[in-house]
């Protein structure tokens, strides 16, 4: 049987061995696996991650910690991976994006409060302001390229519209304009 050592140098030499097509493609397909995860399967994956865990011994578990940490800064140092995963990352984020403005637009792709169609000037809003606390204090992220992710996991959940960028910012201002009447 080999050794944790051998085999990650067979490993070492199985990928250095690739060409950067073939590694692209590889870390591609891994990444759809774990990104088109429905919520059950995860949760799945999740647990038997943790019961694997409960069976390996501390020091084999910090050694993985550390291989893993090694190999990934391997990774960033290698300039044909940041050139794949860059392009990967964008293109993941372009689509993520545009299926989430579908799916709250009902796959209009335009603005909730005016014609505006243009995916580069059209976000996601909270409906509610107090659900955007609760939404951030659960689970760490109030927008941005992370909850396109998020609310991928979460099955698309109510309480969120499509507007351009222009009417988000007059729906801010008219929310501040009311707090500061309501206060005077």
């Amino acid at each position: 049987m080999k050794t944790s050592e051998e085999k990650r140098a067979y490993g070492r030499a199985y990928w250095k061995n690739l060409t950067p097509d073939e590694r692209a493609h590889k870390t591609a397909v891994r990444h759809a696996y774990f990104a088109n995860m429905t919520p059950e399967r995860r949760a799945r994956h999740r647990a038997y991650q943790l019961r694997y865990l409960k069976t390996r011994p501390p020091e084999k578990i910090e050694d993985r910690k550390a291989y893993q940490r090694q190999a990934m800064n391997r990774r960033r140092q290698d300039p044909v991976y940041m050139a794949g995963f860059k392009a990967y990352y964008k293109e993941w984020m372009t689509s993520a994006k545009e299926h989430c403005i579908n799916m709250y637009s009902n796959g209009e792709a335009c603005c909730a409060w005016c014609p505006q169609s243009d995916i580069d000037v059209l976000c996601l809003d909270h409906i509610d302001e107090g659900q955007t606390k609760a939404f951030t204090e659960k689970y760490g992220h109030r927008g941005g390229k992370f909850l396109f992710a998020k609310l991928r996991q979460m099955d698309y959940p109510p309480g969120f519209q499509v507007l351009c960028s222009n009417c988000n910012l007059k729906k801010e201002i008219l929310r501040r304009r009311t707090a500061l009447v309501k206060t005077c």
